[in-house]
């Protein structure tokens, strides 16, 4: 089989995750709808994200053969503008979610001047800074790290979210390698990387402040998949608990 015809196989499928993805944030704006109030959820990872869609959009237009990245991101566009006006109308913080979308906005249009008339290559250019954006847009999860670890609870971080964008990171990932595309494979390389350690620091701090004492007593009325990885999870990190008292331990000694 063919680069080529992989590339195409592989387009096909990051659509379908891509697609998958664009609707794991429904729950979320489901339960923003129902208690009218964003709570403490942030609007940067839908500001990134449509940010990056309408950029890809823009690149796949002047650039030849990115007929799945043109389909796929038209798309994502239309759905992550409708969850950034869902977002205004319910924001706790409404002048902060109007500050983060007129900067969507003015970054655009600085990204496409750039690109379009102060460059000798635009598709290079454009291409570029979807790099680096595509790079933002799967970091900005972690954007509530700060309050994660102050509170101790992961319930501002999207998890299906995260999910999403760490199995499409993967297929646009081989996408890239198999069209030599480095624009594409290094920010879903990145994206790979950072989506995996969102899910990690959210199943550290899944168990909310209140219900930390019972974690031991704690089994998710889930799918057995879910419990078995939930658990694999804990042991994951009762390990590390173990190795960080050994060697406490024995920094004590030394220390005697």
């Amino acid at each position: 089989m063919s680069a080529g015809s992989i590339a195409a196989i592989l387009g096909s499928i990051g659509s379908v995750v891509s697609f998958c993805q664009f609707f794991t944030a429904v729950p979320t704006f489901v339960g923003i709808v129902r208690k009218r109030s964003t709570e403490n959820l942030s609007s940067l990872p839908y500001c990134a994200s449509a940010l990056l869609s309408i950029m890809w959009v823009s690149y796949a237009l002047i650039t030849p053969g990115r007929n799945s990245i043109l389909f796929i991101n038209s798309l994502s566009s239309c759905v992550f503008v409708t969850y950034m006006l869902v977002f205004l109308r319910y924001a706790v913080q409404k002048r902060t979610t109007v500050l983060y979308y007129l900067g969507l906005v003015v970054c655009y249009l600085l990204i496409m001047y750039c690109s379009l008339f102060l460059s000798h290559d635009p598709s290079a250019t454009l291409g570029t800074f979807c790099v680096f954006v595509n790079i933002l847009m799967y970091a900005s999860p972690l954007a509530v790290l700060k309050t994660i670890i102050e509170t101790k609870d992961s319930s501002c971080m999207p998890p299906l979210y995260s999910l999403g964008g760490w199995l499409a990171a993967m297929v646009w990932f081989g996408y890239g390698f198999f069209t030599g595309d480095m624009h594409i494979m290094i920010p879903n390389a990145a994206g790979v990387v950072l989506g995996a350690s969102q899910m990690i620091i959210w199943f550290i701090y899944r168990v909310p402040k209140d219900q930390k004492k019972n974690r031991r007593g704690f089994t998710p009325a889930a799918a057995v998949a879910t419990t078995l990885y939930h658990g694999f999870v804990a042991r994951i990190v009762h390990y590390g608990d173990a190795f960080r008292i050994i060697v406490y331990r024995l920094y004590e000694k030394k220390q005697l």
